[in-house]
């Protein structure tokens, strides 16, 4: 990376670039059902922060945070389970959990907003897995997190390269936001229309007069690969992130090519339908297509399987892993309104999810332009005009 860098960068040391970094780990604060929202490792994820699950009285506050006081634009980064998820704090008032570390910029040295995606970056994030220890927990003391080195350019091209990647990140993010909305509207109204019993009279149906379903292959994990060889795989662990990491060669004989908008539910773990925004990728084992029927709205079929699949997710608990089976699947039954109404929802529905899979696909390619510039800026490889350059292409 030295070798490469302009003559006016420099690489320092983490310590030597902050004026705080403040370690909050120590004993568990007590918590709360309301307060100072409370910024714990698990809801500090992909660059953002999500909406707290824990909360701290507004009396232990300064108490819990006397190593000092959370700024907006702090930057956070988590030291262990997960370990390295880096975000940055807004205005908000908020109390910063164990397994937390607060990083804050030397004034004319580092820009808080360069920092963030520094810390992102391949370049550090290999130097936290290289200084972490354990086996059980994966970690990093703070001693070590001192000694990561970053490329440090010059305070202009700092802002200039946190600017461009800033410009991807909102798009991301905005689209992200657009999608909640889009989806509580969807859920709004089937909840209103069908499970409140605003829809008139109902038929029970079983699944398959509703919809097809269609069983992941067993595909051989030997001809698995990571250099995008073959065609995508979507395994259990995909549906969430909405991107294959596995490739395969192998074309099973009963194998099925998912598209974008279908709908995919994991059949190990947790049971839960998805709407598949990423490529068209295999189905793999373990991993079920439920297909609706030429009169049937995806949005109708997508939410009314939530309450036999949660049915079934209750039922299982106690297993050390739960398993959703065919023999389980047959017994789905759903509550059919009427074809008018079934129309009228999807015309209402189906804009919205399409719009919803455009937006994911668009961040996908946003994400992916991010992540690649993100270390040939921070090693200088690229510089800002042609990184402006191919962000304006995208955007």
């Amino acid at each position: 990376m030295e070798a490469r860098l302009p003559l006016d960068w420099r690489i320092l040391s983490l310590e030597a670039c902050v004026e705080a970094l403040i370690d909050y780990r120590g004993k568990s604060p007590i918590k709360s059902s309301h307060g100072v929202p409370l910024v714990t490792a698990k809801i500090v994820k992909s660059g953002r922060i999500l909406p707290p699950e824990e909360f701290i009285p507004l009396a232990d506050y300064d108490l819990w945070m006397r190593r000092g006081l959370p700024r907006a634009g702090d930057v956070v980064v988590t030291t262990e389970a997960p370990l390295g998820e880096v975000a940055q704090l807004g205005p908000e008032k908020v109390a910063l959990a164990q397994r937390i570390i607060l990083l804050r910029g030397r004034k004319n040295l580092l820009d808080q907003d360069y920092l963030l995606y520094a810390m992102q970056s391949s370049i550090v994030q290999r130097q936290l897995q290289a200084r972490a220890t354990g086996t059980t927990v994966h970690g990093i003391r703070q001693s070590e997190l001192r000694k990561i080195s970053l490329p440090v350019p010059p305070l202009v091209e700092q802002k200039a390269i946190a600017y461009i990647l800033g410009a991807l990140s909102q798009k991301v993010h905005l689209n992200e936001d657009t999608n909640r909305t889009l989806e509580a509207m969807a859920r709004a109204i089937f909840k209103s229309w069908f499970s409140d019993g605003e829809s008139g009279s109902q038929n029970i149906e079983e699944i398959y007069r509703v919809a097809n379903v269609t069983y992941g292959a067993p595909f051989s994990s030997s001809l698995f690969n990571e250099k995008g060889e073959g065609e995508p795989l979507i395994r259990i662990r995909d549906l969430e992130a909405q991107s294959p990491s596995l490739f395969t060669t192998e074309t099973p004989a009963r194998a099925r090519l998912a598209q974008p908008g279908d709908i995919l539910v994991g059949m190990d773990g947790e049971f839960k339908a998805h709407i598949w925004c990423g490529p068209p990728a295999w189905v793999n084992q373990r991993v079920c297509l439920v297909e609706p029927k030429p009169h049937i709205p995806r949005a109708f079929l997508l939410y009314s399987l939530e309450e036999p699949l949660s049915y079934f997710e209750r039922a299982k608990t106690g297993t050390n892993v739960i398993h959703l089976g065919k023999a389980d699947i047959d017994t789905f039954r759903l509550r059919l309104p009427p074809q008018k109404i079934l129309q009228t929802f999807g015309e209402l529905t189906e804009p919205m999810l399409d719009k919803i899979i455009l937006n994911r696909q668009e961040s996908r390619t946003l994400a992916a332009l991010r992540d690649t510039l993100l270390p040939k800026l921070l090693s200088g490889e690229i510089r800002i005009k042609q990184a402006e350059k191919m962000v304006g292409e995208a955007v």
